[in-house]
């Protein structure tokens, strides 16, 4: 289980994603984050508003991307589309095969 950078960064990123999320509490959004990291693609990119490398995890059939820091912290989740994650700068995604 991957921790956030801090629980105000938490907090923070729910109010700004919450709205992808439906319904959801703090807990299911955190819950959906964790989830993602279980059944997603990681791959790497280099994220330019950071000016540093990422590792994102994305699961195609839900949309879903969590994204984490170099000590495996949460930065960020959201509700995103496939050709997003393959258009990030330096991005190794690669489509799952067999779908």
């Amino acid at each position: 289980m991957a921790a956030w950078k801090t629980q105000q960064h938490l907090q923070h990123h729910y109010a700004r994603h919450r709205r992808d999320f439906r319904d959801a509490s703090l807990e299911d959004y955190d819950a959906s984050a964790q989830s993602t990291l279980g059944v997603g693609t990681y791959f790497d990119y280099f994220d330019e508003d950071s000016g540093t490398s990422r590792t994102g995890c994305y699961h195609w059939e839900t949309k879903r991307l969590t994204v984490l820091d170099d000590d495996g912290l949460i930065v960020t989740h959201f509700r995103c589309s496939e050709w997003y994650v393959e258009d990030l700068s330096e991005s190794t995604y690669d489509r799952p095969r067999g779908r």
